[in-house]
Formats: C-alpha cells, structure tokens, sequence
C-alpha cells in the first residue's frame, strides 16, 4: 500500500515535469495529436514539411506566430516570432519582451562577448542596435537563457531579412 501511495505521488508531479521541457502546455515528445489537443491557441495549419503552426502562441500577454518542430513524431522545438519587420524601434521593443521571457522562465540571459552573466536587459538591446545596421540578410544576432537547463536549451534569433527586416525568434528545443 505504501509502494502505490508513493507510486501515486510521483505520477502527480509528472505534469509539473513535463511543464519545464517545453513551452506552457507543450512538452518536448508531443505528438502532433497532442500539440493541437490545446485547443486554445489554435486553429493550427501543417506546413509541408510536416511541422505546424499557429498565429495564435502566447507571448508576454499577447499572441504571436508559433511554429512546432518534430523529429520523426516527436516535438522537439517550439518557435515564437515575437515580431517581424523593418521598425528597428518595434525590433529593440521585441528583444526587451524576449530578455523578460526568458528572464521569468530561466532567470536571466547570456550575451556572446559579453563578462559577466546575467546580461542586463539593457546590455543586450544596446548590443542589438549597435550590430543591427550591419547585419546583411541571412545574418542573426543571438542571446541564450542562463543558466542554460539541462533538459531544455532556449535562444532568441534576430534574423536580418530582405528589405531590411527583421524577424526577433524565441526558441525553445530539447538539448
């Protein structure tokens, strides 16, 4: 009786688990049944390589774009596009709201070259405007949580794209 008590436990503490391998209510391993099962931020479309999508992801109390990567029939990253296009003002706006995700989910951020860890909020938007006018298209700027967990990595992207935009990513994925 005790064994099944304790079994009962541990199978209470599993959704608490799976909470922090992925984004809110999707865990790392979903099918794709699964990922769409959250039926409040669909309705979700499949892109053609299998993967899917929504334009209704929750982010700092707003929706945005978010893309669903499987490997075979497994999630193994959850991509929100926290903003996209050319107002460099608009883009600085989403680093700020990306830095705060992380910072509640991870407890700060780490910027390449930079000393000391966390990086400040206002280390890592001053080091994005100073790169961002000589970034060509394809390029990125990145940032990652720290500490990093280890049973979940997660980044930001900002991708300079064609006709100078920008597209500001947060990236959750297994290690």
């Amino acid at each position: 009786m005790k064994l099944l008590k304790l079994l009962c436990a541990a199978l209470l503490l599993v959704p608490t688990c799976a909470f922090a391998t992925g984004y809110l209510g999707w865990s790392f391993g979903m099918s794709r049944e699964q990922v769409q099962a959250q039926k409040e931020y669909g309705p979700y479309y499949p892109f053609k390589n299998g993967d899917l999508g929504s334009q209704a992801g929750p982010f700092q109390g707003t929706h945005v774009p978010i893309s669903f990567y499987f490997n075979g029939e497994r999630l193994v990253r959850v991509m929100l596009i926290a903003y996209m296009g050319s107002d460099l003002a608009a883009a600085e706006a989403a680093v700020r709201s990306a830095v705060s995700q992380l910072e509640a989910d991870f407890g700060g951020v780490e910027l390449s070259g930079l000393a000391i860890a966390p990086a400040t909020s206002e280390a890592v938007v001053a080091a994005f405007s100073a790169q961002a006018p000589g970034l060509a298209p394809g390029q990125r700027f990145q940032f990652g949580a720290h500490p990093m967990l280890e049973n979940r990595k997660a980044w930001v992207s900002v991708t300079a794209m064609e006709q100078g935009q920008y597209m500001v990513a947060v990236n959750y994925a297994e290690p």
